[in-house]
């Protein structure tokens, strides 16, 4: 039974880096600029900023944006730290910096949306750029990408999201947060996104497009138009993981939606501390499962028998007598699991050493994922920058 098991896990990490390979051709990097933007034109995109309690990613990154002469919109969400001093002394050296207190937040409404839905509903521009703030942008970047819509070979209507480089920096940062992307590149078949796969009809994909649609909320731009269209964030207020939901709504809308890495143009440190970093899975893993507690548990079983269960039995053999057929099959599958940890690691500009340490981070997601079932029978809520996450 456990070689089975073995031979089962050893097809699907291969299963997973074939498909990684292949989404490596497609995750490609945002377009180079061609040719020059009309330097008496206006600019054509906004960036949006909801800010809760950042004064510290504030004070670091938002001089990057402003300097670009867009408009700047920051949504100061009830913020308890002195993120209105940092705001208000921008305010004296950016004119294009607008500061937007939030409203009340009406019932139903999750704090993010609520933030970016009330700067779009100000902004004049053609697209909006929604960004979170502790997302950061290379200065050659941001020129790119602001004289992208500038160019009229720019897509008039859709979506564009950016996957940041994710800076990581306490060892479980390193073990933990590359996980995100492994799911990405192993799960989601990026090319059809935008075009339908050979084998399935016509029919059926124009019906199930849209479940091959996903974004990351770090850097989310729209064509006003598409964005109205959709709903804006009002259709998706009360969902956790709203940048999937609001992808799939483009779609299923008709539009397009483009998805470009952000490996030396867009970065972003998603957590400070461990503590942090525990709190913020909490509270979208089970989310983006679509709270589908028989498929949450299915792919725990999963990742537990692939990524956990060979090293466990190399390690076994040291104390105790394992077979040598075993033992070898659980070699295999140890040593291709490291291997396609690393290529994705390089990929990504992470540090290769950590590899190994592939099968630690399932763990850790395997213990969140006990403690999120164990809050849910016992009804706690989760609990996000001071707030409960009330759906």
């Amino acid at each position: 039974m456990i070689n089975i098991l073995l031979y089962g896990a050893v097809f699907v990490i291969l299963l997973s880096w074939g498909h990684y390979l292949r989404n490596r051709l497609d995750f490609k990097r945002f377009p180079q600029q061609h040719g020059k933007s009309d330097e008496a034109s206006n600019h054509q995109v906004s960036f949006c900023i909801p800010a809760r309690n950042e004064a510290h990613h504030l004070e670091k990154h938002l001089p990057l944006f402003c300097e670009t002469g867009c408009n700047i919109l920051v949504v100061d969400d009830e913020s308890t730290d002195h993120t209105q001093d940092v705001l208000a002394s921008f305010q004296d050296d950016y004119t294009n910096l607008r500061v937007i207190q939030s409203a009340p937040r009406p019932k139903g409404w999750l704090g993010k949306s609520w933030a970016c839905q009330q700067a779009a509903d100000i902004v004049t521009t053609p697209w909006i750029c929604f960004v979170d703030a502790d997302v950061w942008g290379s200065e050659t970047f941001l020129t790119r990408f602001v004289s992208y819509f500038e160019q009229s070979t720019a897509q008039k209507e859709g979506c564009i999201t950016i996957w940041p480089q994710q800076v990581l920096g306490t060892f479980w940062e390193v073990v933990v947060i590359p996980h995100v992307y492994v799911a990405l590149l192993t799960f989601l078949p990026i090319r059809y996104q935008s075009r339908k796969p050979g084998w399935m009809p016509s029919a059926l994909y124009k019906r199930l497009a849209f479940q091959f649609a996903a974004a990351n909320g770090q850097w989310m731009t729209f064509h006003k138009d598409t964005y109205q269209a959709i709903g804006g964030h009002d259709s998706v207020k009360h969902h956790i993981v709203e940048d999937v939901e609001l992808a799939k709504r483009v779609v299923r809308h008709g539009y397009r939606l483009q998805m470009y890495k952000g490996v030396d143009d867009v970065f972003c440190r998603m957590y400070q501390s461990p503590q942090q970093m525990w709190e913020g899975f909490m509270k979208n893993f089970f989310a983006g499962f679509g709270y589908n507690t028989p498929l949450f548990l299915f792919m725990g079983l999963l990742h537990a028998v692939v990524y956990v269960l060979p090293p466990f039995i190399l390690l076994a053999g040291i104390t105790y007598p394992v077979p040598l057929d075993t033992w070898a099959i659980a070699a295999l599958a140890t040593f291709l699991s490291i291997y396609y940890r690393g290529t994705v690691n390089w990929s990504q500009k992470w540090p290769l050493l950590s590899s190994p340490l592939h099968f630690l981070g399932v763990l850790w997601f395997e213990a969140l994922a006990v403690q999120i079932l164990w809050n849910q029978f016992r009804g706690k809520p989760t609990v996000w920058k001071g707030r409960k996450i009330e759906l």
